[in-house]
């Protein structure tokens, strides 16, 4: 599951809901993802505050991570 979202609204329901996903908030959590489900934060994430606003970095995103986009 993609997602654009900075805040934790999906983590939430994620966490409360025992469902068996991997959350990726950065292109380093990739290689520590233990499940077939992924929630990737292609944007960035409030908490870490790694966010992405611009397009070179987005791009930068896709292109490591293309297996998921």
């Amino acid at each position: 599951m993609l997602t654009t979202n900075f805040e934790d609204l999906l983590e939430q329901v994620i966490t409360k809901n025992s469902l068996p996903y991997s959350i990726i908030k950065e292109d380093k959590d990739l290689p520590y993802s233990n499940n077939t489900k992924l929630l990737v934060k292609i944007h960035g994430d409030s908490e870490t505050g790694n966010f992405v606003f611009k397009e070179e970095k987005t791009g930068k995103f896709t292109t490591t991570a293309k297996q998921f986009v």
